[in-house]
């Protein structure tokens, strides 16, 4: 009887356990996602804006293809993406974004982040403030994640992108 109650405890035990880590990944994913949306809307220094411009003085805008990105890019999205994540990430120039906001001397506030998990893929939403001298402008944000069986975010998409992009440059 002894044994029997043993193997029960150490399997409920058992179970505690994975269903424990299999939640904390879960967790892992939201807040990779959470963290890659957070640093895509977070303002840029003068010292990241000037590493993202090329020598001969170009607009950021202007130097979309150039296979050296600064090192904050890396910092900011890396650690938290896979590695074709981050490439495909980088090759639409998602990181732009904050670059964008630089040039038009537009300050970024991300609020009521929203990260929702589905079935196999985050639901993202939020609301973005573009803040200048000529006023206050926001937007709602939507968008979807995938991750990987480690949490790292494999596929990003802000549905809206181009309604922002055009706001900060207008």
């Amino acid at each position: 009887m002894r044994k029997r109650s043993f193997f029960i405890s150490g399997g409920v035990l058992l179970c505690l356990i994975l269903t424990g880590c299999a939640s904390g990944e879960n967790d892992n994913g939201e807040e990779n996602v959470k963290n890659i949306v957070e640093n895509l809307f977070e303002d840029l220094d003068d010292s990241q804006y000037e590493a993202l411009r090329q020598t001969d003085d170009q607009a950021v805008s202007d130097s979309v293809t150039s296979s050296d990105l600064p090192q904050w890019v890396e910092d900011r999205f890396k650690e938290d993406m896979t590695e074709e994540g981050y490439a495909s990430f980088t090759g639409t120039a998602f990181y732009e974004i904050p670059a964008k906001a630089y040039e038009a001397h537009k300050e970024l506030d991300l609020e009521n982040l929203n990260i929702q998990k589905e079935e196999d893929s985050y639901d993202i939403s939020g609301k973005l403030t573009l803040e200048s001298e000529e006023g206050t402008q926001s937007m709602d944000i939507q968008g979807t994640a995938q991750t990987d069986d480690q949490g790292l975010v494999s596929y990003l998409n802000i549905s809206n992108i181009s309604e922002i992009i055009e706001s900060l440059e207008s």
